[in-house]
């Protein structure tokens, strides 16, 4: 009975050793699983910070341009004898005139 006892005591430990075995490794592959997620979302914030630079530069060449062309435009009216105003908006909404004199 001694002897049953220590037997059970035994496998008991073994039991329980192959569990927290078993948890560790899980806990392991949920800490890599997190530390990849996190390095994940990491690289999208870059990519969206990027992004939201690289549209903000589009839109200041954006209005460079539409400001060029109304210049051009205003010139050419000019040259017509036309009203050389002009008017146009950016995609914010910016409104933006171009007038040439004499």
């Amino acid at each position: 009975s001694n002897r049953e006892t220590l037997q059970r005591e035994h496998d008991v430990k073994l039991e329980l050793t192959h569990k927290v075995a078993l948890l560790e490794r899980e806990s392991s592959r949920l800490r890599d699983q997190l530390d990849t997620s996190t390095r994940d979302l990491t690289e999208e914030r870059e990519a969206s910070r990027q992004l939201v630079l690289a549209s903000g530069g589009l839109e200041r060449q954006t209005i460079a341009l539409k400001s060029q062309l109304a210049e051009a435009v205003a010139a050419l009216r000019k040259e017509k004898g036309e009203d050389s105003r002009t008017r146009f908006s950016s995609e914010s909404g910016q409104q933006i005139s171009v007038a040439t004199w004499s």
